[in-house]
């Protein structure tokens, strides 16, 4: 069901939105449990230094072991693979749709995982709703580009038209968990909610919808440059042990988690935080990581127009899977991307504007 939110007897001079109606709009937004973090039970200063080679800007990179895989700009293929210390590129990988059996599109890979002693990653093509199972070890070996599988996936009422996934994370029997989008293209004033699916990559048939997280609802629109299909825009990653999704804000101050097993979402808020404010764009959490016992997330906390980002670093938050904030570490700097290599227990630091990898031993947090 759709619900329309009215809120006119809140709207102050210059059509603002008060603090106490911001904070409704975020109850009214957000359709499971709300809790607050409490604030950190420890803060520290750190300075990040270099892991890595001081190469090209890197976009939306994953590190594992030596291998930096790194979304490419390339009009002709859709990753890289180099050396994360060298920086030597080994391989331009995934050719752009010039065969039927190569993407023709691809969203950022947010994991790797590894299979009979292959290291693959699932690649999505949106522009044709196909699930590559792209096998790492072998296109390295060989040279070439390897897929094991492809798959085109489709839901109940897609009628032939694309789906939106931001995210895709292998789960346990051929299957995997996406993040989708309920949206109205033709409908600024409706919010673009994130739904998480499962899909069978047997048959690519949806099996399975968890969609607690979140209300889908029509908002007025305060802001021209910054509509409400943006609002619950955000970050995400699974953990470990496949059972559970970690899910972070861009505009709001909230780590929203999703258990696998029951479908149950909790939504933790940053204590002390302001309210979210519809007429302006405040840059909350920007990447997320996670083990099996603890969330890495990125959070920024400063005003999307500002022009010197490092001028305000980014704070690292560690929490625990039930939302407590654990450790508050003020960084030195300004990122937009983690990646965690869990064999190895180290945090790694990107910006994908710049060059240059950071990284952080997570048995020293």
């Amino acid at each position: 069901m759709i619900r329309k939110i009215v809120y006119a007897a809140c709207v102050i001079s210059v059509g603002l939105l008060s603090d106490s109606c911001s904070q409704a709009l975020e109850k009214d937004l957000i359709k499971c449990d709300i809790r607050q973090t409490g604030y950190p039970e420890e803060t520290v200063a750190l300075e990040v230094h270099a892991a890595g080679h001081e190469g090209p800007d890197l976009m939306s990179a994953i590190i594992r072991d030596s291998l930096v895989i790194s979304q490419e700009r390339s009009s002709s293929y859709l990753f890289s693979i180099s050396g994360l210390r060298s920086g030597e590129l080994k391989m331009m990988c995934c050719r752009k749709g010039r065969a039927g059996n190569e993407p023709l599109s691809a969203i950022p890979v947010r994991e790797v995982f590894e299979e009979d002693g292959d290291m693959k990653a699932y690649v999505y093509s949106y522009q044709d709703s196909e699930i590559f199972e792209w096998n790492i070890s072998k296109s390295l070996s060989s040279g070439s580009d390897v897929y094991d599988s492809v798959v085109r996936i489709s839901a109940p009422g897609q009628d032939g038209g694309m789906l939106a996934l931001m995210s895709c994370y292998a789960l346990d029997g051929n299957s995997v968990i996406v993040r989708n989008s309920r949206q109205d293209p033709q409908k600024e004033e409706f919010l673009d909610v994130p739904v998480y699916e499962t899909y069978s990559l047997t048959d690519g048939m949806r099996t399975d919808v968890y969609d607690s997280m979140f209300s889908y609802s029509e908002v007025p629109v305060e802001n021209e440059s910054f509509r409400p299909k943006y609002y619950l825009s955000g970050s995400d990653c699974i953990s470990p042990d496949r059972n559970r999704i970690a899910y972070v804000m861009g505009y709001m101050p909230y780590l929203v988690t999703l258990d696998l097993g029951s479908g149950e979402s909790v939504a933790f808020r940053l204590t002390g935080e302001p309210a979210f404010n519809p007429s302006e764009e405040r840059w909350c959490f920007t990447s997320v990581q996670a083990d099996d016992t603890r969330i890495y997330a990125l959070y920024y906390g400063g005003n999307i127009d500002d022009k010197d980002f490092d001028a305000c670093p980014d704070k690292l938050y560690v929490f625990d899977w039930n939302g407590r904030l654990l450790k508050e570490i003020r960084l030195d700097r300004h990122f937009t991307d983690l990646s965690l290599d869990v064999a190895n227990s180290m945090l790694y630091l990107t910006h994908r504007m710049r060059s240059g990898i950071y990284g952080i031993d997570t048995k020293d947090i």
